[in-house]
């Protein structure tokens, strides 16, 4: 499939979920529980402030409880050995290029990052559940905001009509991530 790269591999399948995260914002992929996304009605674009600068990130478990409801045929039940990746990128000039953080494997749906971060400082982050269905390995997309079309309007983010162009622009990847990341900011 052209614009997805290395999560198009054989041996991999590619999960696409979409729901709302809590304050109204959309979000595709694992629900972040803190930092939240951001609210519609805050600053959506710069994210939450983090109260640390080893902030410890919570997202939803995989798969979520509203999935197993959906999941009429049991698919789900099947699930096993899940574990997550975490990227995190130091925000410059609004774009994500400067890759300061990684881990892969980790086993709970949370992590305290191992080093200090910087003061005053946005970051963007995203996260991925990595996992075996009847033996073979899966990974969901990575996590990332979506937006309405008035939170689009009013932040200059594309409009839904123009998504599928910018999705082409900007595929859900982590190098380098998709604008829509997580974001968080740090204490100064």
């Amino acid at each position: 499939m052209q614009g997805r790269g290395a999560l198009w591999r054989p041996g991999l399948c590619l999960i696409h979920i979409l729901f709302l995260a809590g304050c109204g914002v959309p979000v595709a992929g694992l629900r972040p529980e803190y930092p939240e996304a951001g609210s519609l009605s805050g600053d959506v674009t710069w994210g939450n402030e983090v109260d640390t600068l080893r902030p410890t990130l919570r997202w939803e478990a995989f798969p979520r409880r509203k999935d197993r409801e959906l999941d009429r045929a049991g698919l789900l039940s099947r699930v096993q050995h899940v574990s997550y990746d975490l990227r995190i990128w130091r925000d410059v000039r609004d774009y994500a290029s400067q890759a300061v953080y990684r881990r892969d494997g980790l086993t709970t749906p949370s992590h305290q990052v191992e080093r200090y971060l910087a003061r005053c400082a946005t970051y963007f982050w995203t996260v991925r559940a990595r996992f075996e269905l009847d033996g073979h390995p899966r990974v969901t997309e990575w996590g990332v905001s979506t937006f309405s079309t008035s939170a689009a309007k009013d932040s200059g983010l594309p409009e839904p009509a123009d998504r599928l162009e910018f999705a082409r622009r900007f595929p859900i990847v982590p190098n380098p991530p998709n604008p829509f990341a997580y974001r968080f900011k740090t204490p100064c």
